[in-house]
């Protein structure tokens, strides 16, 4: 499951994500720095970017090979807060 957060938002606090990430066994939250509630209006290339990338990785753990590559949000790349997994 990929929760997406954001740090701005009013509506759904970043620890709730974080929350909810720790409570799904392999779930993955990515946290955008600069985004509020409307994360794909604000920036809907990045959210397309974090998408293909978690399905990159679910493609990658049902092929048996290695998962968990860095990716921007997990180095706190442009706009990225970070991402956490959860069960791992």
């Amino acid at each position: 499951m990929l929760i997406l957060g954001a740090l701005r938002d009013g509506v759904i606090s970043p620890e709730s994500c974080l929350r909810a990430a720790r409570h799904v066994r392999g779930a993955k939250a990515v946290l955008f720095e600069d985004e509020g509630h409307w994360i794909g209006r604000e920036s809907p290339a990045r959210l397309v970017r974090e998408v293909a990338v978690y399905l990159e990785e679910l493609r990658l753990a049902e092929s048996g090979l290695p998962v968990g590559l860095p990716t921007e949000s997990t180095y706190g790349g442009p706009g990225a807060a970070g991402s956490a997994q959860a069960g791992h």
